[in-house]
């Protein structure tokens, strides 16, 4: 997709650490004890 886009390999870089941060965050949300404390790790990544 990148080059249909037309991303340079720098935006390529950012899109793959914003993915992996975003996967990161999700699997500490699933380790919380409430939904609240859940969508808070979640929301650390935007």
């Amino acid at each position: 997709m990148a080059g249909v886009l037309g991303w340079s390999p720098e935006r390529v870089d950012r899109e793959v650490e914003h993915y992996h941060a975003r996967v990161r965050a999700e699997r500490a949300s699933q380790e919380q004890e409430d939904d609240a404390a859940a969508d808070a790790e979640r929301l650390k990544v935007n």
